[in-house]
């Protein structure tokens, strides 16, 4: 369990981004079955700009080799943005609410998450408390630009050019969130002649053509197959 007082903070930082994360009951639980202790410890003291691990180090009074171990397992989860260069450095940025934590934390199917308790935690989350940060004031929302310390640079690329780009990566999630949601809440038994959710459909044939990673698959066997 993430230390009550960390918590609050940690929600607090979150809601101070454009969009941000109001407090709510559902974030709370969020949070602590999404989140370890010490992950939960090392977001609270993120900077607002990415920066190299040794900033979160710092802040917690930890080693590099833990603030790493830690900021690794947090990419995982889509948590945090992770800027690998060219000449070996590592950039991170802790997620944002959109696009951030409440997309990535279901964008991959896992085992060692309760993914159907998360999907409903945010499913309440979307529908109550997020939904009126989003949509409750006539005001825009925007998000401001600023400079970045990470020596990147941008370029016009074509769609030949990112795939190629993604492939060497390792590839990429072809479902959205919104597939992976409607399939943790989505009962298993349904009654007869109930139409098939649509994200849930989109799934199944990224399934069946073979198109998802080999951990999805092995997850899904049972469902699709």
């Amino acid at each position: 369990m993430i230390n009550p007082e960390v918590l609050v903070k940690l929600i607090d930082r979150l809601d101070t981004y454009p969009v941000g994360l109001p407090d709510a009951p559902e974030l709370r639980e969020f949070l602590n079955s999404f989140l370890t202790p010490d992950e939960a410890r090392l977001a609270l003291v993120f900077p607002f700009k990415e920066g190299t691990a040794s900033g979160p180090a710092g802040f917690s009074g930890w080693d590099l080799a833990k603030a790493e171990s830690a900021l690794n397992s947090m990419a995982e989860k889509g948590a945090v943005f992770d800027y690998r260069l060219g000449e070996g450095s590592v950039y991170w940025l802790l997620a944002p609410s959109v696009a951030g934590f409440i997309e990535f934390s279901l964008i991959k199917l896992r085992r060692d998450l309760p993914m159907e308790k998360l999907a409903g935690l945010l499913e309440a989350y979307e529908s109550g408390a997020f939904y009126k940060e989003v949509f409750g004031s006539k005001t825009r929302i925007s998000r401001a630009l600023v400079s970045m310390d990470a020596p990147v640079s941008s370029q016009i690329m074509t769609t030949g050019e990112v795939e190629s780009l993604i492939r060497k990566a390792g590839g990429g999630s072809r479902v959205k969130f919104c597939g992976h949601k409607a399939l943790s809440l989505e009962p298993r038994q349904k009654p007869p002649g109930t139409p098939e959710n649509e994200a849930i459909k989109y799934l199944r044939i990224a399934y069946e053509k073979g198109k998802l990673p080999a951990m999805a698959r092995q997850i899904l066997k049972s469902r699709f197959s």
